[in-house]
């Protein structure tokens, strides 16, 4: 999706929950009706539980989510220090106190010719 008018809707309908749970959008692939996924805690919460539920972790693969965690390190934008970093840190501790990284490399921001922000 890549704006509101693709939607079908007007700049003011809102776009907020609940109210973005009634749109639906038909599959072109299989016929069958799209819709968001409702079952997200927040988005942050989620990217760092990644360490945890790529295994499926605690439900099984323990020895396997033993073995990589913490990860040796993770790569992100600076702009992500406040974002992915924290969340990683702040869960990893929470529930296994340690980060869920040992190491961190941090790359710069890409810039366009007119020194804005590419991503």
């Amino acid at each position: 999706m890549g704006s509101v008018a693709e939607l079908g809707l007007t700049l003011k309908d809102d776009l907020h929950r609940p109210y973005i749970d009634r749109v639906t959008l038909p599959c072109a692939k299989c016929g069958g009706v799209m819709r968001r996924v409702t079952d997200l805690i927040d988005v942050w919460f989620d990217s760092g539980s990644m360490p945890v539920a790529q295994y499926h972790f605690p439900f099984e693969n323990e020895e396997l989510f033993k073995g990589r965690f913490p990860a040796d390190f993770i790569a992100e934008g600076v702009d992500q220090t406040r974002g992915w970093f924290f969340s990683l840190l702040a869960i990893g501790t929470m529930l296994f106190k340690q980060p869920a990284f040992k190491n961190v490399i941090v790359n710069g921001t890409v810039l366009d010719k007119q020194g804005r922000k590419m991503s």
